[in-house]
């Protein structure tokens, strides 16, 4: 290394000296790290003892041979979200007649079919779809079925749909004249079935008529028909007034005889018995037959708004009936 720097410019340049030391020592290092043998690379490597079995092996990732998981990456959560081509929902059954209609206008017949049963199937399974869809969807069913020389499918076709809707109408202008005629029969068809499965009319209402204890004074229309209140006030009033008609009355038979009592003179036996008249007699009358109208008038009102009811039994032409007729209601009380 002397021989390549003049002496006197390594004398007079320490800081050069060094520079040059450590350039030959950074050269030196790689030539001898080549040359040393590879003592780890030639070791042989020692097997590893087996566990014995006072001390068995600690489970860990070193006993399996799977791999671990790699954490961050939720595979199954990841697929688990992912929905599948089956779990989609089904296309809605308006947009489904229109592909079924456009393979049908375009000859794809099988395909119409197939769209169309599937349709038919999925409203009878409870789908909700709109009147009209129903509609189109079964009079183009019927109307390829009978294409198809399938008459059995398409008249039950029709009658699927006019079941549900007997006045759902067709349009000649957008069906052939052999569609609209079977259509028209199936509704004629159906129409005749539910006119004959419609229950019977009730039978008319027999009017029950007014009882003729509902007449009878002292409260008796009411106490009759349960209105205890009012039946008992009104039989003490006509009682009372009946007494005192009664009662004035058999006096003023004493009065007016000829031996009439002694503390009447002849001349005060009129216009006592006047008096007597006037004041208790024919009031007291009046009082009675006014609380017995009344007393009528209010049962049969009564008895109107009342629940009642008659027994009817006989033979019909469906065999032995038994029936209830009448009024039914609620009284008030």
């Amino acid at each position: 290394m002397r021989g390549c720097f003049p002496p006197h410019l390594l004398a007079t340049s320490p800081a050069l000296c060094r520079l040059v030391c450590l350039g030959a020592l950074a050269l030196a290092v790689p030539a001898w790290a080549q040359e040393a043998p590879d003592t780890e690379a030639t070791a042989e490597p020692v097997p590893a003892e087996a566990p014995t079995s006072d001390a068995p092996a600690e489970p860990g990732p070193a006993n399996t041979s799977e791999p671990l998981p790699v954490e961050g990456t939720p595979t199954d959560e990841i697929s688990a979200e992912e929905p599948s081509v089956e779990e989609l929902p089904p296309p809605p059954i308006a947009t489904e007649l229109e592909r079924a209609k456009e393979a049908y206008f375009d000859g794809g017949h099988d395909e119409a079919l197939r769209v169309l049963r599937s349709l038919q199937q999925r409203i009878d399974s409870g789908e909700i779809v709109a009147k009209q869809t129903r509609g189109d969807v079964g009079i183009y069913l019927g109307e390829l079925l009978l294409l198809l020389k399938d008459q059995e499918g398409a008249w039950q076709t029709f009658r699927w749909l006019l079941f549900e809707y007997p006045d759902y109408p067709i349009l000649p202008a957008l069906h052939p004249p052999e569609v609209v005629s079977w259509f028209e029969a199936a509704r004629a068809e159906v129409l005749a079935e539910i006119e004959a499965n419609k229950p019977p009319p009730p039978p008319p209402t027999e009017p029950v008529p007014y009882p003729w204890w509902g007449y009878a004074p002292f409260g008796a229309p009411q106490l009759g028909q349960g209105f205890r209140g009012r039946g008992i006030a009104l039989a003490l009033g006509q009682g009372v007034a009946a007494g005192a008609s009664i009662g004035t009355f058999a006096h003023l038979l004493v009065v007016n005889r000829r031996n009439h009592p002694s503390w009447l003179d002849d001349d005060e036996v009129a216009p006592y018995v006047r008096r007597w008249r006037n004041a208790v007699q024919w009031p007291s009358t009046a009082l009675f037959y006014a609380l017995w109208v009344v007393s009528v008038a209010d049962g049969r009102r009564s008895w109107e708004r009342a629940g009642h009811f008659r027994i009817v039994a006989g033979p019909t032409a469906n065999g032995a009936e038994l029936r209830l007729t009448g009024r039914f209601g609620s009284p008030r009380r």
